[in-house]
């Protein structure tokens, strides 16, 4: 099938996307989307599984799918739920004298059997290297013949019991999933294609959790998922400021449409709304909550991943995400890490695109258009750098 009609769902903890999409490789048409706040999500843990079946179910009843029905694929976009990465070896005898696909097939495969447990599932296979007989291949050595091929590869992999949840909402929405993916790797096979560097992080900080992809000379290395984000900034507003959550919302958003410059010119910010009267706030002062806050988060992702970077030559971040509208966020990094900051714009998507926030949602489309079409032939080439095991997951889960 040359298009599929997809439907993707980007299960985020501030806000739930759908869109619906003709997806082939090369173009995306997107026909409609649904937007709605996030409930049940939290933390990267999923706390009310029905309340965020609902959720979902609201956000697709915001699209036009009822007007036509037909659905080919439904992608689900996983970040948070304790996602992470492992290395593993997988190694197969080769039936006949010759490498052919299904043997490249078989041996990633044996590699994600090696991690998979009752604790952990396999998203995404990452081949770093083959090796046939021994000897390490510049590449996938399909047609060449001998007798014992391994792979040595990464494996994304996401929590089984938080995973099994996610799927109970979606049963919930009257949703049968076909795939589940990384978001954040998503993001990065859409965007890897702009990047001038060969070696750095991609940092993805959402509302309740912050994803992060470590690659050095295009090879990844690791991935780092951590239950903060841009929420824990938020509530210190509420309570700094004796504000509600929506309210504290609105002002860190407004907050990061104002110029960086303004700190230390005595600037009074009018922070009333329908509810409040003549709330006005020093500009220092809300500075001063979202900057410590920005800079004890920064300060456990530098933690968690540092002894990661040691003797690695890294000098680059990539930032996206809701929260890298804050600039504080962009400082922060670029002091604790000393590293060039790029917060990640790609003019080449549709303007509705450009907004950091936006980007998970096409990084799912175009991530489907890359993978799925004829997705019954694995195709398999000196290019492939990766194989996501789909039809794995779908039958451990009989979805």
């Amino acid at each position: 099938m040359d298009t599929q009609r997809v439907l993707v769902v980007d299960v985020g903890t501030f806000q739930i996307k759908v869109y619906w999409a003709d997806v082939r490789k090369g173009q995306i048409h997107i026909d409609s989307e649904g937007i709605v706040p996030s409930v049940g999500f939290k933390k990267s843990e999923i706390q009310d599984v029905k309340a965020l079946g609902n959720a979902i179910s609201q956000a697709i009843s915001c699209t036009n799918i009822a007007e036509n029905g037909r659905i080919d694929s439904v992608i689900v976009g996983i970040s948070g739920m304790q996602l992470t990465s492992h290395f593993a070896l997988g190694s197969v005898t080769l039936p006949s004298s010759h490498v052919c696909k299904k043997d490249v097939e078989h041996v990633n495969n044996s590699a994600a059997f090696m991690v998979s447990s009752e604790d952990v599932e396999v998203l995404h296979i990452i081949p770093k290297n083959y090796r046939l007989d021994g000897c390490i291949c510049a590449n996938i050595p399909l047609g060449k013949s001998g007798t014992i091929l391994e792979c040595e590869c990464s494996l994304i992999t996401v929590s089984k019991t938080i995973l099994a949840q996610l799927v109970e909402a979606l049963n919930i929405a009257k949703i049968k999933v076909d795939y589940f993916v990384a978001s954040i790797f998503s993001i990065h096979e859409m965007i890897s294609q702009y990047l001038d560097q060969k070696s750095y992080l991609l940092v993805d900080i959402g509302a309740g959790n912050t994803d992060v992809i470590l690659y050095e000379d295009n090879q990844f290395v690791k991935l780092y998922s951590l239950p903060i984000g841009g929420e824990y900034i938020s509530h210190d507003i509420m309570k700094g400021l004796d504000l509600d959550f929506q309210h504290a919302e609105k002002l860190k958003r407004y907050f990061s449409k104002l110029d960086a410059n303004l700190k230390g010119k005595n600037i009074i910010l009018d922070c009333s709304d329908e509810n409040i009267e003549d709330k006005n706030v020093q500009y220092d002062f809300l500075y001063d909550i979202i900057d410590s806050r920005v800079n004890e988060i920064i300060d456990i992702v530098y933690d968690t991943i540092s002894l990661e970077l040691i003797d690695r030559d890294i000098h680059n971040i990539y930032f996206t995400g809701g929260c890298s509208l804050l600039y504080n966020f962009s400082h922060s990094l670029q002091r604790k890490f000393a590293m060039n900051v790029n917060p990640l714009v790609i003019e080449e998507l549709a303007p509705e695109y450009l907004d950091p926030k936006d980007i998970t949602g096409y990084g799912l489309l175009h991530y489907a258009g890359k993978n799925l079409i004829g997705e019954e032939v694995i195709e398999l080439d000196e290019k492939t750098t990766y194989q996501s095991i789909f039809s794995k997951l779908k039958k451990i889960l009989k979805l």
